[in-house]
């Protein structure tokens, strides 16, 4: 009874703007909706019969500064992806030929998003960027969508076995044709 939207916005302003929009959307039918912003609000909402909605971005170009993490928290991100397919100020996407990984900024851009509260979506995340990520992030991270390489070996957004096993290790959450089950070791 959950759904992460997974948007994209190209700046901090176009997240904002994005955000009120759906903040306005949701409370304006609190009998069916309402905004995932804490652990909580899961079992709040499947007792209340509500459909709960995590307002997440498949990018990180809403974070043009580590002030503007903050300010898409407190709009209602919970979910951010670190890359959608190229390359970002914070890490390499999987369609990126020379795969770099996580920037330096990538790494205070995790640390700020562990300290909020906000989790690290691997999904369209280089592998470099998803080992990287994995070392670097204290709690657990997800990987929204995607699915196994060695499942499918010429598709570049899949996730190689060594990072199934890193997610693992880390407590993460890997979703798979759109069904999200638990990755254990």
């Amino acid at each position: 009874n959950v759904i992460n939207f997974g948007l994209d916005a190209a700046s901090l302003n176009e997240a904002q703007a994005l955000f009120a929009k759906w903040n306005s959307f949701v409370l304006g039918y609190p009998q069916w909706l309402m905004r995932i912003s804490s652990a909580k609000d899961f079992e709040k909402a499947k007792s209340q019969g509500r459909y709960g909605i995590i307002y997440g971005l498949q990018s990180s170009a809403q974070f043009e500064n580590l002030d503007a993490i903050d300010a898409c928290y407190w709009s209602g991100q919970r979910i951010s992806q670190l890359s959608y397919n190229f390359r970002t100020a914070v890490g390499d996407g999987a369609f990126e030929p020379h795969d770099a990984g996580i920037s330096e900024y990538g790494a205070k851009v995790i640390e700020r998003m562990n300290k909020l509260g906000m989790a690290v979506d691997l999904g369209h995340a280089s592998d470099r960027t998803k080992l990287e990520a994995c070392e670097l992030s204290t709690q657990p991270l997800i990987l929204s969508h995607g699915n196994c390489r060695a499942l499918n070996s010429d598709a570049p957004r899949t996730a190689t076995d060594e990072a199934i096993r890193s997610l693992a290790r880390k407590g993460g959450v890997m979703g798979i044709s759109c069904i999200a089950f638990m990755v254990k070791g």
